[in-house]
């Protein structure tokens, strides 16, 4: 909640340094490093959007719909455990766990930091092509506990993690074909828009 700036008057300014400082406890989200991570990825544009609403802690967790006055139950909509945030959504729960050890990558468990750092300190010790991958499991993730609440339906953690990487491979492919088109390679021989004759009906 915006506690107002020193004089106590509310501006755009006051209102996002309030808003950054409660969302972005983490040296991690501030850092530059980690956002140029994030967005050189070779991944879908909607993947590095999900990236970067699980790294400010909004995507729409229970506790998250809950913080916005949304009566729901705070449990997690895949193991009905514990309660859902964005911490044990992806990295704690136990089908989340199942897929990242599919995935032979090591998780957070219970309270060990958040999601945040740990994908910060993943982005510190490995290669861009590994995290693709953590990317689009993680993305996943988040699909199959949607597809979950909204359609009663679950994938097992290793057809989680297999779409994730035959996902990635078949996006990688269309985007290099697209990319390997040559200048002038495009048609053009198509008919041009020319003027009728008159008296043609």
């Amino acid at each position: 909640m915006w506690g107002g700036d020193h004089r106590g008057i509310y501006t755009v300014k006051s209102s996002y340094k309030s808003l950054m400082g409660t969302i972005n406890g983490s040296e991690v989200v501030n850092g530059v490093d980690f956002w140029l991570g994030v967005w050189n990825l070779g991944i879908r544009p909607s993947v590095k959007n999900f990236l970067w609403r699980a790294a400010l802690d909004i995507l729409l967790t229970t506790c998250n719909l809950n913080k916005r006055r949304v009566p729901i139950s705070l449990t997690c909509s895949v193991c009905g455990g514990f309660k859902e945030d964005v911490h044990h959504v992806l990295l704690s729960c136990s089908t989340t766990a199942a897929c990242w050890a599919e995935a032979r990558v090591e998780a957070l468990s219970g309270d060990q930091g958040s999601f945040v750092d740990w994908l910060g300190g993943l982005f510190k010790q490995s290669t861009k092509n590994k995290m693709e991958v953590v990317a689009m499991i993680a993305w996943n993730i988040w699909n199959n506990r949607n597809s979950i609440v909204w359609k009663n339906q679950a994938k097992f953690p290793y057809q989680v993690v297999n779409y994730a990487k035959s996902h990635l491979q078949a996006w990688k492919q269309a985007r290099n074909r697209r990319l390997s088109i040559p200048n002038g390679a495009v048609s053009t021989d198509m008919n041009q828009w020319s003027r009728l004759e008159i008296g043609y009906v």
